[in-house]
């Protein structure tokens, strides 16, 4: 009987190790889809914030491109190469 006894509570031990195994793999791939999914929407999100100046700022006016001026020589903003491209 004591056998007995002894193999019902490895048995269920060995059980409940094996669901609290089964339970941390499932969390570790939940975490994992997690990460996945933030690192794709921080790059939507970096992309979207680095547009955001040409809305809000506009482009640069034609007589602050070039030598000596605020932006290069050859310098063509994100409007005017969508303007070209177009």
């Amino acid at each position: 009987m004591i056998a007995k006894q002894t193999l019902s509570q490895w048995r269920q031990s060995a059980i409940a190790t094996l669901n609290f195994a089964a339970k941390a793999g499932n969390n570790l791939h939940r975490i994992a889809d997690d990460t996945g999914t933030l690192t794709v929407e921080a790059f939507r999100q970096d992309l979207d914030y680095r547009n955001r100046p040409i809305e809000i700022f506009g482009a640069p006016y034609p007589g602050t491109i070039g030598f000596g001026n605020l932006y290069p020589e050859g310098y063509q903003d994100p409007i005017r190469k969508a303007i070209r491209a177009g």
